[in-house]
């Protein structure tokens, strides 16, 4: 991906000129897409670069972590927890942190700072196991949002390794609904439409080229529960 704006690594069709538009579908170095956005109508999906002219596709994180939150509160869950890696080149987890935000305010439920993780910092494993392992008083959570299932697999992993149960000690939960790895429990999580997303991606490119000095668009598709098997009621 850091060599992709490089005519060298391009596809033929881009160096021919035979392609009028490009959609990326995955992130890219924001030098990057500046020389495609130079060159082509572009859409990218997922990602949002706050570049002009460059229409976004994506899910909707905000949608997801409502429906998330809500699932775990009517299952009587209340301190609950958020886990992502809030600096990352990508902002995703950043995005889905500001829709938990979002949700925990209007579910009206109690914000402790201290319950937002960030795995950008050493140490952060350590510090969330101790909390889920002190008593579920004012201190305690009972349940976690991860920013997607890569992580939630990973800490489900490392839980399995110290004998913290799951849902049993903890409840867990994930984002992207991706199959459990072998030996886990499946996460209870959020499936993006991503057949959609793809279609609405190349009718907003066809926009893009008819159109190209356009308002850029920012279109957010709403997502589905997919419950797992790592959500206990309490």
């Amino acid at each position: 991906r850091l060599n992709a704006a490089n005519p060298e690594y391009l596809p033929k069709s881009l160096i021919k000129g035979l392609a009028e538009g490009v959609v990326l579908c995955h992130y890219f170095p924001r030098e990057t897409m500046e020389k495609f956005t130079a060159n082509f109508p572009c859409v990218s999906i997922c990602y949002d670069y706050n570049l002009p002219n460059i229409d976004v596709i994506g899910p909707n994180n905000f949608d997801g972590m409502s429906k998330l939150l809500r699932h775990l509160v009517s299952h009587g869950h209340r301190k609950i927890a958020y886990a992502g890696c809030l600096r990352d080149c990508f902002g995703i987890h950043r995005a889905r942190l500001a829709g938990f935000l979002e949700a925990f305010i209007e579910l009206g439920l109690e914000f402790n700072p201290a319950n937002i993780f960030d795995f950008s910092d050493d140490g952060t494993e350590k510090r969330l196991i101790e909390r889920i392992l002190q008593p579920n008083d004012t201190a305690g959570i009972t349940a976690l949002i991860c920013g997607d299932d890569e992580l939630g697999y990973r800490l489900a992993g490392r839980f399995k390794e110290i004998d913290i149960n799951i849902p049993g000690m903890i409840s867990i939960t994930g984002f992207d609904s991706v199959s459990a790895p072998e030996g886990l429990p499946q996460l209870t999580s959020i499936r993006i439409p991503s057949i959609e997303i793809g279609k609405s991606a190349v009718n907003a490119l066809f926009e893009r080229i008819r159109n190209p000095m356009a308002t850029a668009k920012r279109i957010t598709l709403d997502c589905m529960l997919i419950e797992g098997l790592t959500v206990k009621t309490i």
